[in-house]
Order: structure tokens, then sequence, then C-alpha cells
């Protein structure tokens, strides 16, 4: 496409602004020509009274609008994450670097305020860790919205023994893996108890005559 500014033969996404806009939009001049333009303007019109007046109206507004606010920030965090990936981790690692004790506070908030995700990212990282498949969303989900222990059947969330985890029926040290069928849930009392041990180990261990209660196949 020929720019009408600077006449010179500019590729089509040369054309397209997303800066301050929800989604991407045509212009007239390239890139490069609308660079000139607001450098120049920086440079002449706009004056440190011009520059206040626009930061008060922008803090009114925000003031004002907190959710779009809000949802704008999220739609441009979005847009940059997409269209410059390296970039944003870039700035993140750099302020995290300056703001450490910042940014542990706010990684602690979230670990409590979402501790299944929490627990998610740790598996996958394990997962990674150990090159294994990582445990899929709808499995995982399925397997936190269970409200009984696979093993003793005890109600998840009681004590802290019953706190619920996901338990490797075939341990991944014994060759288990995150398959929907190597999976199930259960309470932490019974999984420090069975430990890195098959399911035929421990209950030889603890003289049972079922290994589970149920069918832990029956749940995914």
């Amino acid at each position: 496409m020929l720019c009408p500014k600077c006449k010179q033969d500019r590729s089509e996404q040369d054309f397209t602004s997303v800066r301050g806009r929800t989604a991407p939009r045509q212009v007239n001049t390239c890139t490069s020509c609308r660079s000139k333009r607001m450098d120049a303007y920086r440079r002449t019109e706009c004056t440190a009274t011009a520059k206040t007046a626009a930061i008060e109206r922008t803090l009114k507004w925000n003031q004002a609008n907190p959710e779009r606010r809000r949802a704008l920030g999220r739609e441009i965090q979005a847009r940059q994450k997409q269209y410059h990936p390296e970039k944003v981790q870039a700035r993140y690692t750099e302020w995290r670097k300056a703001n450490v004790e910042v940014a542990r506070e706010a990684a602690r908030a979230w670990a409590r305020n979402n501790p299944e995700k929490r627990r998610l990212n740790e598996l996958r990282n394990e997962a990674r860790r150990l090159n294994l498949e990582p445990i899929a969303d709808s499995v995982f989900l399925k397997l936190m919205s269970e409200t009984h222990c696979t093993y003793c059947r005890c109600e998840f969330g009681v004590t802290d023994a019953t706190k619920r985890t996901i338990d490797h029926i075939i341990p991944v040290s014994r060759g288990g893996d995150n398959s929907p069928e190597n999976l199930c849930a259960a309470c932490q009392a019974c999984n420090r108890s069975k430990n890195n041990r098959t399911p035929e180990e421990w209950a030889a261990a603890k003289k049972r005559d079922r290994l589970f209660a149920r069918d832990p196949a029956d749940k995914i």
C-alpha cells in the first residue's frame, strides 16, 4: 500500500493501529509517518501544561470508570502478550527484579486466592521436569470437584489430614504417568501413607482386602 504522506510503498500491517483501541483499526498513514508526527508534536505543542491537563483528565476518568479501566487494561495487556510476548516478559522480569518484595507478596496473595490454579501449575512444572505429559484441564477440574477420598471415602476438607490431593495410582517413580486412568483424588493422609508404593504394596502393608473404596476409573 502507498502511504500518501511519505509516498513509500508499505505493508498492510503498517496501516493498522491498535494503541488505545479495543480492536485494531485501519489508518491513513504508515507507522513511520505517525511516529514522526507524534515526535514533532511532543517537541513543539505538547507543553508541560498540556501534559499535566492530560494526566488530570486521565486520572479523573479512571476514578469515574474503575470497571472500564480494568477491562481496558486487560484488553491492552492481552494484545501486548499476543503481538509482543518477548517484550512483555522482559518488562515483567525487569519489574520483578526491581520490586522483589512486592512481587513475592503478590505471588503469595495469588496463591492464597487461587489454590487450585496454584496446584495445577505445580503439577505442570513437575510434569515438565519429569518429561511427562501435563494433566489435562478437564481431568484436573474433575478431580478437584470430588468430595470424598477414593481410598478411604472420608469427606474432603473436614481436617488438615483430609485435604484434597491428587495421587498417582502407579507412582511416577515406578513408571506411572499423568493419564486419567492413573490419577485419583485422595485425602492427604492416604496420599502420604501410600507414598511411592503401588496399590497392591500399600494394601498388603495395611493388610486390606480391597485396594479402593470404589473404582477410580469411574470418576474420570
